[in-house]
C-alpha cells in the first residue's frame, strides 16, 4: 500500500498541487505588478476561458474510464479512442477560439455589458490558450490512464517555473495581455510536454 502511494497518489497528488499553482499564480502576480484594475480587466476575461474548460472535463469525465481500460486490454482501440477525442477538442477548442478572436467584445459585452470593454484585447490574447487547454486536458488525462503521473509530476512542477518567469517578463510591460500571453506560453510547453510522450507510449503498447 505504501509502495502504490509513493508511486501513484503522492506523485499525482503533487502534479494537482502544482497545476492549481501555475492556473492561479497569474492573478496576484498581475496584481502584485499592475494594480487592482489591471487583474479585474484579466479575470473578466479569463473567466470565460474557466468557462469553456468544462467542455473538456465533461467530456473527458465520460471518456476517461474507457481510456483507462483499453489502454491496458486494447491499446489500438485505445489509440483510436485517443485519436477520436483528440479531434473533438480541437474543434470545440478552435471554436471557442474563433469567438475569443473575432467576437471578443460581443461576448464580453452579453456577459458584464460595456463596463469591461477593456477586457476585449486581454480576451484575443487568451483564444489561443482554448486550444490549448482544450488539448492539454485529453493529454494530461492520458499520462494518468497510461501509469505515466511521475512525468505528469515532473511537468507540472517545471511548469511553475515557466509560467512565473513568462509572467514576470511580460506583465510589467503587457498587464493583463502580457498575463495572457503568458498562460499560452506555459500552455504550449505543457503541450510539447505530454503530446510526444503520450504518442510515444502508445505506438509502443500497440507495437508489442
Amino acid at each position: 500500500m505504501l509502495q502504490v502511494f509513493r508511486r501513484d497518489v503522492l506523485p499525482l497528488g503533487l502534479a494537482i498541487v502544482a497545476s492549481l499553482i501555475y492556473f492561479k499564480i497569474d492573478v496576484p502576480m498581475l496584481r502584485w505588478f499592475c494594480g487592482d484594475e489591471a487583474t479585474g480587466v484579466y479575470s473578466a476575461a479569463y473567466k470565460l476561458l474557466e468557462v469553456q474548460a468544462m467542455v473538456p472535463a465533461i467530456l473527458l469525465a465520460a471518456t476517461f474510464p474507457a481510456l483507462s481500460k483499453t489502454v491496458v486490454e486494447n491499446p489500438r482501440e485505445a489509440q483510436r479512442l485517443h485519436r477520436n477525442t483528440l479531434l473533438v477538442l480541437l474543434g470545440a477548442g478552435g471554436a471557442s477560439a474563433l469567438v475569443m478572436m473575432f467576437l471578443p467584445k460581443l461576448a464580453i459585452r452579453v456577459l458584464y455589458g460595456d463596463q469591461f470593454d477593456d477586457a476585449v484585447p486581454v480576451l484575443q490574447a487568451l483564444a489561443p490558450s482554448a486550444v490549448l487547454t482544450f488539448v492539454n486536458f485529453l493529454e494530461t488525462h492520458m499520462l494518468v490512464a497510461l501509469g505515466l503521473v511521475r512525468a505528469q509530476m515532473a511537468f507540472a512542477l517545471a511548469l511553475i517555473a515557466v509560467n512565473v518567469g513568462a509572467n514576470a517578463l511580460l506583465m510589467p510591460k503587457y498587464g493583463g495581455v502580457g498575463a495572457a500571453l503568458g498562460t499560452a506560453i506555459t500552455e504550449v510547453v505543457l503541450l510539447c510536454f505530454c503530446a510526444p510522450l503520450v504518442h510515444r507510449t502508445l505506438r509502443a503498447r500497440v507495437a508489442a
